[in-house]
């Protein structure tokens, strides 16, 4: 999926979040049974990902190394 339709996008499916994180779709299925991966809704049976969830979710995942975790709070580091 293009980056630009993902951003346009308020809310995702789990094939949407799928292809854009290049992971299959078991893998977000596992992550919710977990308590993983970005916060969800459920809606008719339906799995949609809030946008903002996503992009919040990447910044927890997001590193400068092995070590530190960037801290999008203070905008640096945020040694863990």
């Amino acid at each position: 999926m293009d980056d630009d339709v993902i951003l346009k996008k308020i809310m995702l499916t789990e094939k949407d979040l799928s292809e854009y994180w290049g992971i299959n779709q078991a893998t977000l299925r596992k992550w919710r049974s977990c308590g993983g991966g970005p916060i969800y809704l459920k809606i008719g049976g339906r799995v949609l990902y809030p946008r903002r969830a996503v992009q919040e979710y990447e910044q927890t995942r997001t590193f400068f190394n092995s070590f530190t975790r960037m801290d999008k709070n203070k905008g640096g580091n945020d040694e863990k």
